[in-house]
């Protein structure tokens, strides 16, 4: 079994992340280590996000920022 670190993970989503990406996306864009039910049942303790009328829009500097403080 491979051992990644956190800055592995960190680092790897910071080069590939866009921007700006919806809730929907995440499992795609995460290799499916996070999954959009996952996030919606963290509510206010997950990434804090932007909520449209059918979408949770996640900025890539502050889903980073918890996503290192979540992996710890």
């Amino acid at each position: 079994m491979i051992e990644l670190s956190t800055d592995t993970i960190i680092n790897t989503l910071e080069k590939n992340l866009p921007p700006i990406f919806t809730r929907n996306q995440l499992p795609k864009l995460t290799g499916g280590f996070l999954n959009i039910g996952t996030l919606a049942n963290l509510g206010n303790e997950g990434p804090p996000y932007k909520r449209t009328k059918r979408h949770a829009l996640y900025e890539k500097t502050t889903f980073l920022e918890w996503l290192r403080k979540y992996l710890v």
